[in-house]
């Protein structure tokens, strides 16, 4: 599935299929296209992402949000 990414406000990130970001959450925002990747459900977990997780929020909201901390 190809998953674009958008970066928040703050340490928001967001996984969307919808290309423009229109149907993340107004309150994190303004958003900012970033990528895209190809996700496969049961591929391993890339960089502290839950593949798993992320595209089930995805088939579930249409979304996934994560929050990254610097390490």
């Amino acid at each position: 599935m190809l998953v674009f990414v958008f970066e928040g406000a703050g340490e928001a990130y967001a996984l969307t299929c919808d290309e423009s970001g229109r149907n993340l959450p107004l309150e994190r925002g303004p958003w900012r296209p970033v990528g895209a990747i190809n996700m496969q459900d049961g591929e391993a977990p890339r960089a502290g992402l839950d593949t798993a997780a992320a595209l089930a929020a995805i088939a579930r909201d249409g979304y996934h949000l994560e929050e990254v901390r610097p390490g």
